[in-house]
């Protein structure tokens, strides 16, 4: 497969986890990005996530998972209840045994802590440019 010549930045609209995500990605390919978000200012959105061992795999993969780890907490177990009755029905450790047989940890984040590890990485890359407080009206492919 012949791979096309782009000599005009890949434009993401949304600056959202995976649009900062898909546009670090791109970036750390060779590509020149804009990233283009609808709000002035990135604030805080939302509540906790849960990132699992492929979510951990892909924050690797973008050379951030160690950053994503120093604001995340790591449970040493999930408790799965009965929605009905609210027995517990199961746990799962998340120690030791959990890592070497997923390769990547689980644990809590919040949301605007890992869009801010995902901002700073995306404000470091010179092939990023972050622009804020704009809204894509119209698109028109090439």
């Amino acid at each position: 497969m012949k791979r096309s010549v782009v000599r005009e930045p890949i434009v993401i609209v949304g600056g959202g986890i995976g649009g900062l995500s898909a546009v670090i990605a791109l970036a750390r390919q060779g590509y020149g990005v804009k990233l283009v978000e609808r709000t002035s200012q990135f604030t805080e959105i939302g509540a906790g996530l849960q990132v699992g061992p492929n979510g951990y795999k892909m924050l690797d993969r973008l050379g951030l998972s160690k950053k994503a780890a120093r604001v995340a907490v790591f449970p040493r177990e999930l408790t799965m209840m009965d929605s009905i009755s609210g027995e517990m029905v199961t746990t799962i450790p998340t120690g030791e045994e959990f890592v070497k047989r997923f390769h990547y940890p689980y644990s809590l984040i919040h949301r605007a802590d890992l869009q801010a590890v995902l901002l700073k990485a995306c404000l470091a890359e010179a092939r990023i440019n972050v622009l804020t407080g704009c809204t894509v009206k119209r698109f028109s492919p090439s």
